[in-house]
Order: C-alpha cells, then structure tokens, then sequence
C-alpha cells in the first residue's frame, strides 16, 4: 500500500463500537478451515491504517460496508472512521460507504466510478476534480439505472472525501 498511488479494497468492513479505531477491513475471514489450520481473522484496523505514511496516495476506493460509518453516540461528533484512516494516511480521496452495501451494488458502482475516471483523467488537468466527478457519476449511473432508482438506500450511502 505505501508505494501505491491507488488503492483498490473490495472485502467486508467491520465496525467496533467498543474501540472505534480497532474497526476496519476484514482481509482475512476466520472460518473452521483456517481456525484448523492455525488461520484467523487479520483486519486492517483504523489505527494500523492511519499510522501508515502514504507519501504518493492517490485514491483509496473502499468497496466494503460501513467504511464511512459512525455508529456510536459517543463519538457523533467525531470523524473515527476508515475513510478517515486512510485520509489521515495520506490519500488525497477516499470513497466509502456509510452503511452495509449489497455486493452487486458495490460492483456496479467501482465499475462506473473507473469507467469515468480512466477516460477523463488523461484529458483534465485538473486531476482531483476528475476523481470528484467521477465518484458524482458512479452514484448518478446507479440512481439512474432501472433496477435501483426507486431504491435510493442502495445509492446514497456512497461518500466522497477528498481535496
């Protein structure tokens, strides 16, 4: 991740309402196999991401649930979410979601958000105007489509933070 100007994490998002910046990306699963196997849950945690020192980041596309999510009173008034990580990092955009997204939706979203940022950022110099554009298209093509335009909670969760 620390030479990379994009990055990419499409698995489940977890949330710790307990200890907020142990909340996270679940890049491994623990199950019986691995339990077996000597395997476990590795999560990504806030706190790991965010001591991170992204020199170079560019965009961080979090296609998981809840990686935009504040989910505990305590903490309303506080921005302790992934996103947030992978920002105080070094990204200059993070996109992410506020609550669990369906995996169809997540892919149809990346799919849109990519489409239009490969085909216009080689031709605006203005490169994080490219990335909020495209993330405003993603959600359009989704509010759009037949199969969600009556169901706004499938698009709606999608956040852009960013310069």
């Amino acid at each position: 991740m620390s030479d990379a100007h994009v990055v990419h994490f499409a698995c489940h998002g977890s949330a710790d309402l307990a200890i907020p910046s142990q909340s996270g990306l679940v890049l491994l699963e623990d199950d019986e196999e691995s339990a077996e196997g000597g395997g476990g849950t590795e999560k990504l945690t806030i706190s790991r991401i965010s001591n991170a020192n992204i020199r170079q980041g560019f965009v961080a596309y979090l296609s998981a649930c809840s990686t935009a999510e504040i989910n505990t009173e305590m903490l309303v008034d506080e921005v302790l979410h992934v996103a947030a990580g992978f920002q105080a990092a070094g990204f200059r955009h993070v996109l992410a979601s506020l609550w669990p997204v369906r995996d169809d939706v997540s892919v149809a979203a990346a799919r849109a958000f990519y489409s239009y940022l490969v085909t216009h950022l080689a031709e605006d110099a203005d490169q994080d105007d490219v990335v909020a554009r495209a993330a405003h298209y993603a959600t359009a093509e989704l509010r759009n489509t037949r199969k969600f335009k009556k169901q706004p909670l499938h698009w709606v969760n999608f956040v852009h933070f960013g310069v």
